[in-house]
């Protein structure tokens, strides 16, 4: 009787207890969490609905929002947030999560000048908080499982260039993540899946972030993102554009850091489909059906770039010389339009200042050493078909058109240290039936070409301006074969 009594004593506090935690915890939420986290952002913070069931130690928080600097505007909303505690929170005196969803969250983004954007106040304060921080105190512990963000979005409205960008379908799972001591070697395995522009992205990976080593392995899946608006995101004026392409990729990234230093890998493949670029005062400068790249291994940080293959179809370039003798194409990727450049300052002092500027910069890259490593770079197979070539060049009198199609290319391993020649093709017609095709092989690091030329030049007259003004007489026409 007495045992039923006490039992049943205490099984009324544990009830109370529960009855007061229920109570207590979105009271606690509502008043203390919110406002310390809207003291750090500087924003106001609010939840229109919290509930804590104490028997599954769940917390749930409905209708989350984080105000814009007015607060009558939204920055962040969610939906919903849940969260599973855990009572090893008191054991390890660092919060443990068993799981965590996130339903819905939308952030809005705006851009309102070049370097100005709706949360740069965020930033500031967080880094000024930092700034005032004990660099060498112990960071936070905490233990995170089975995290799950759905049906995420977040749009990007850029009033400085009035373009609109939404990534949307947004899913983020990470199942572990922790940095407490006896979990800080377990292996961190997010997975994000989007929409950008309508386009899918999707990245895996796994990652050690809280291990000396840093080590972290990504697997980024694109596909078939539309070009034409990002250029114009630029910070630095372009003398181009891209009305058309479209970029897909299947890249393997890879990082890690040792006492030698920093590694970064890069492998996969990258290809364009369907592109074409503009240039500020000639249109269709370049066009191409298809551009792919297969990425052996590149490591941007040791200057070492090996590329497996690159296969290029319906390439056409109309490449033009200006009676200035500027070619279109450098015009087009020069840093903005000719009257906005400055001309290179020739001379011995220039060359002085370019001198030290780089051994600066070399410098600061290798971490004290004024020797960067030198570039190695290599590429195992190319190939190039359907070419066009449209040559304009104003620099003579008559100016002179020529229209090299039907181009093709087939070329072996070549790179700056390769150790043998490799087998070369070239071939293509010039107007209706001059024709040249050249046969052999080819040595890109020591400059050398060897092989067999078979040319047929049914008229010269197209090539008459370029010789005419050295020859004694005046010459009409004529044939070359070889």
């Amino acid at each position: 009787m007495r045992l039923a009594r006490y039992f049943a004593v205490a099984l009324a506090a544990f009830l109370l207890l529960c009855a007061v935690a229920a109570l207590a915890v979105p009271l606690l939420v509502q008043q203390v969490v919110l406002d310390r986290v809207g003291e750090v952002l500087g924003r106001a913070v609010s939840i229109e609905r919290t509930r804590f069931n104490p028997f599954k130690l769940k917390l749930t928080a409905e209708g989350v929002r984080v105000a814009e600097q007015d607060p009558a505007g939204d920055f962040i909303t969610v939906r919903a947030l849940m969260a599973d505690l855990s009572l090893a929170s008191v054991v390890r005196l660092a919060p443990v999560i068993e799981a965590l969803r996130i339903e819905a969250p939308v952030v809005r983004l705006q851009r309102t000048a070049p370097s100005q954007f709706n949360f740069s106040d965020i930033v500031e304060r967080l880094s000024r908080s930092a700034a005032q921080s004990d660099p060498e105190g112990p960071p936070m512990k905490f233990s995170l499982r089975d995290v799950e963000l759905t049906d995420g979005e977040i749009r990007i409205d850029d009033k400085l260039l009035e373009q609109m960008h939404r990534v949307s379908d947004l899913r983020l799972g990470i199942p572990f993540i922790s940095n407490i001591d006896d979990a800080a070697a377990t292996p961190v395995e997010p997975l994000l899946t989007a929409m950008i522009d309508g386009s899918p992205v999707e990245i895996r990976g796994t990652s050690l972030p809280f291990s000396e080593s840093r080590e972290t392995s990504l697997a980024i899946r694109l596909q078939g993102l539309e070009l034409a608006s990002y250029p114009r995101l630029s910070p630095v004026p372009l003398a181009f554009s891209l009305p058309k392409g479209r970029l897909s990729s299947e890249l393997e990234v890879r990082f890690a850091q040792q006492a030698g230093g920093r590694q970064l890998q890069i492998g996969g493949s990258v290809q364009i489909d369907d592109l074409q670029l503009d240039g500020v005062d000639r249109p269709r400068l370049l066009l191409a059906r298809r551009i792919a790249l297969g990425i052996a291994n590149v490591e941007p940080l040791a200057n070492r770039f090996a590329l497996d293959g690159l296969d290029v179809d319906g390439l056409a370039i109309d490449l033009a010389r200006g009676r200035d003798g500027e070619l279109s194409l450098v015009r087009a990727f020069s840093a903005g339009p000719a009257s906005q450049r400055q001309p290179p300052v020739a001379g011995p002092a220039a060359s002085g200042r370019e001198d030290a500027a780089t051994a600066t910069t070399r410098a600061r890259a290798g971490g004290g050493s004024a020797t960067a490593p030198s570039i190695e770079w290599s590429v195992r197979r190319t190939a190039l078909r359907d070419g066009r070539v449209v040559w304009r060049d104003e620099t003579v009198a008559p100016s002179v058109v020529l229209d090299q199609h039907g181009i093709s290319i087939d070329l072996g391993a070549v790179g700056n240290r390769q150790e043998a020649p490799a087998a070369a093709k070239l071939s293509f017609k010039q107007g209706g039936v001059s024709s040249l095709s050249w046969e052999g092989r080819l040595d890109l690091a020591r400059s050398r070409a060897a092989g067999a030329l078979d040319a047929e030049v049914a008229s010269i007259a197209p090539y008459l301006p370029y010789v005419a003004p050295f020859l004694p007489a005046r010459l009409e026409t004529g044939a070359i074969g070889m």
